[in-house]
């Protein structure tokens, strides 16, 4: 197993033009900017039920969450999009290891070409938090989405972020729509 998760930070390290010989935990070194309390400081760390999916409380953000702590520690967050639901695993994996925050996103075609709609795809999302035991924060965000139906669904699924494109309609229509 740790195998597998060291070829996709390799492969993670390629996509991003990131030399091999450089550790990602290097390169995220400034995440002692993350301080959240344990289970062993009278927080409340359980799980939560949202729509019929569970997410622990702790790691799953928003992105006015997420960004202000990366521009203020000077570091990225990287936003994947797993496309299908199989790879949402080594992606969370990944962001485990190297403890950065991390985007999980899915646009609101990709739900058109892997048949999925935006509950089995948090479903499968928030399974891998609890079984991987994730701790890192998360955001889960819905990319580029022109329905008002697919955000709702998407929000009653649990994402934490959606992002309404309405950039083909004219400019006050788009400011009107969105």
């Amino acid at each position: 197993m740790p195998t597998q998760i060291l070829r996709h930070i390799n492969r993670l390290k390629s996509l991003h033009r990131i030399p091999r010989n450089i550790k990602l935990t290097r390169i995220f070194s400034k995440m002692d900017i993350w301080h959240f309390k344990s289970q062993s400081e009278n927080m409340d760390t359980g799980w939560n039920k949202i729509g019929d999916s569970m997410t622990k409380k702790i790691n799953l953000c928003t992105l006015t969450d997420v960004l202000p702590k990366a521009e203020l520690g000077g570091y990225a967050v990287g936003s994947f999009s797993p496309r299908y639901t199989a790879m949402i695993r080594p992606v969370l994996r990944a962001a485990q290891i190297t403890k950065s925050p991390i985007i999980i996103q899915i646009s609101e075609n990709e739900f058109g070409w892997y048949q999925l709609n935006p509950q089995a795809f948090a479903d499968t999302f928030f399974a891998v938090l609890q079984e991987e035991e994730i701790t890192i924060p998360v955001v889960l965000h819905l990319d580029h989405t022109r329905q008002h139906a697919t955000i709702h669904k998407s929000i009653e699924a649990g994402f934490s972020s959606v992002m309404m494109d309405a950039s083909s309609k004219p400019f006050l229509e788009n400011v009107e729509f969105t």
